[in-house]
């Protein structure tokens, strides 16, 4: 059995659903990892013009499966947080789980809520999403420089928000040695954190949505 990138996005969806079932699916998840472990066992791809020379097969290698793994993980984690944000932010007769509407579209419904209002969350997450479609859909993608640099920068901000200039030297200096997987880790942990928050205060306070952003517009 081979798994592909989509179905591996399915395994892992299917493992937070039903962690009884954890053992059974994460031997098709070591299956597929023994099997590409090697570059021999990727099959090549077709050669530039191909179709004027003929079968001229260009080897893939170099391919790295825990990082492309540990970014999808990322993303589904903070559409996770998002599924339930919307849900407790509107009416319990709206059904979103048959609505099967997109991740922009699930953020474009959230973005103006008070708790992104004060950072860059949302447009981190849009760079993390854009990171994830093209590792999704191109073989031999790499994470593009320029949106890390820009989701460090917004990761910065949401860190360093109220806090000394001393201590903002050291939070800069500390984050200065983070890779890009760990760049992009840290984000989710903060977003899906923010989000929780958020959706708990809402839940404990029980409190209808629309109750509780009037909370905030009358100040």
């Amino acid at each position: 059995m081979i798994i592909n990138k989509e179905e591996l996005e399915k395994i892992i969806i299917e493992i937070k659903a039903n962690p009884d079932k954890q053992e059974e699916l994460l031997k098709d998840f070591k299956l597929f990892h023994a099997f590409f472990e090697e570059d021999d066992g990727i099959p090549p791809r077709f050669g530039k013009n191909f179709r004027e020379n003929g079968p001229i097969w260009e080897k893939v290698t170099g391919l790295d499966f825990e990082a492309i793994g540990r970014v999808l993980v990322c993303h589904l984690s903070i559409e996770h947080y998002l599924n339930n944000l919307i849900e407790l932010s509107t009416p319990k007769s709206f059904n979103w789980e048959k609505s099967r509407i997109s991740f922009n579209q699930k953020l474009n419904l959230v973005q103006d809520l008070v708790i992104f209002q004060k950072n860059e969350c949302v447009k981190g997450i849009r760079i993390l999403n854009e990171i994830r479609n093209k590792l999704s859909h191109e073989l031999l993608a790499n994470i593009d420089e320029n949106k890390l640099k820009e989701l460090h920068q917004i990761l910065l901000k949401m860190v360093c928000t109220g806090k000394s200039q001393e201590e903002i030297v050291e939070v800069k200096s500390h984050f200065n040695l983070f890779g890009p997987h760990a760049i992009i880790e840290r984000f989710t942990s903060i977003t899906c954190a923010l989000i929780a928050g958020y959706c708990s205060r809402i839940f404990d306070n029980k409190m209808d949505a629309e109750e509780y952003y009037n909370q905030f517009r009358n100040k």
